[in-house]
């Protein structure tokens, strides 16, 4: 497996872009037979596509959220479908599996209550992936974004798709491209200040309807990455962590530490004491012992070693089947959907009742 992450900056003031990209090889499988391919079937309620709708930025509520102040909106969209691809009906189906998926593993099949999904028609004038699709999406590989332009420029009009909600808030809005080709890849871009809360997540079909990939690298993105601003569980492709990883690790967890809108990178830790753990509660939580959290070498670079809290989860693997959030990670998730949607900070304890009263 392997990670490249980078960090730009996208403005003269505070507005910091992240890119995690998850475009990795066969995983580390968890011990025991391989598991059947195909994941669990829908269990989230979310209804049928609608009748074929074939115009370009035209809108359709697929969820709609029944708790909170303000809803939490995903808008999902594609990128390289052409209009007899949306005419045909593989369009809107596609965008109602993409949905089924977000909501396959908790927390946020209990959360779904507070969360509006929008699917939005993009049409391309055809499915190379040659930076002039609806949304302009390339492929450098297997990694999505061949330039920092092409980047720029996939943002931009993502964004412009999700103004197309009546209720688009970039604090409390994350867009799901799902890209029409068969490549294995994902990647995230979040950003962080006060306002601009918008995280894009990208993934590809790979694994559609065979593996449990497609699914489940939606969760790793947008759920993951994308809602619960975590990091990684395995080493990048070259063997060891950058300088530039461990700052933006160091950053994310001092720094950020009191950001307005939540932590990040809260399911690692940069080093093997309960002091230096992001998810320390845990560790002496009775509660908790099942789950064997503690401290499991992801690798290291620049003299520090990075450990996740659990041997396996989802933001390791996502190649094979159920695999799903560890504690730490579904507290991180909770805390940001509950903060959006209704301005309370949970305490620990708040999320442990949820977490355990499900």
């Amino acid at each position: 497996m392997s990670k490249k992450i980078i960090i730009r900056i996208a403005s003269a003031i505070t507005l910091v872009a992240l890119a995690f990209a998850c475009n990795k090889p066969e995983p580390e499988k968890p011990p025991g037979p391989d598991p059947e391919p195909n994941p669990e079937p829908n269990t989230t309620g979310i209804v049928d596509p609608p009748p074929i709708i074939t115009e370009d930025e035209a809108v359709w509520q697929i969820q709609k959220a029944s708790k909170g102040n303000k809803a939490v909106s995903i808008v999902l969209m594609g990128d390289g479908f052409t209009a007899e691809e949306i005419e045909s009906g593989k369009y809107a189906t596609i965008m109602h599996e993409a949905a089924q998926a977000i909501f396959l593993r908790e927390p946020m099949t209990s959360l779904r209550e507070y969360i509006d999904v929008f699917g939005v028609v993009a049409v391309s004038p055809s499915n190379e992936l040659d930076g002039k699709t609806a949304i302009g999406c390339t492929l450098d590989g297997d990694y999505i974004g061949a330039t920092n332009q092409a980047i720029a420029t996939m943002k931009y009009k993502c964004e412009r798709y999700c103004k197309k909600i009546s209720q688009y808030d970039l604090r409390r809005t994350f867009a799901l491209v799902v890209i029409n080709t068969e490549t294995s890849a994902g990647i995230t871009y979040s950003y962080w200040d006060s306002e601009n809360q918008l995280a894009q997540a990208y993934v590809t079909l790979y694994g559609r309807g065979l593996r449990p990939d497609f699914e489940q690298t939606i969760v790793h993105e947008l759920v993951g990455h994308g809602i619960g601003r975590l990091a990684d569980e395995y080493s990048p492709r070259s063997g060891s962590f950058t300088a530039g990883d461990i700052d933006m690790y160091k950053w994310g967890h001092k720094d950020l530490a009191t950001h307005p809108w939540g932590k990040w990178y809260q399911n690692i830790s940069l080093g093997n004491q309960a002091s230096e753990a992001p998810y320390y509660e845990f560790l002496e939580d009775e509660r908790y012992k099942d789950d064997e959290i503690g401290f499991y070498r992801i690798g290291s670079g620049s003299g520090t070693t990075l450990y996740s809290a659990t041997r396996m989860s989802i933001m390791r693997n996502t190649s094979s089947a159920n695999m799903s959030f560890n504690a730490p990670s579904r507290r991180a998730i909770y805390e940001r959907v509950i903060f959006m949607s209704t301005g309370k900070r949970p305490s620990y304890e708040d999320f442990v009742q949820f977490d355990l009263g499900k």
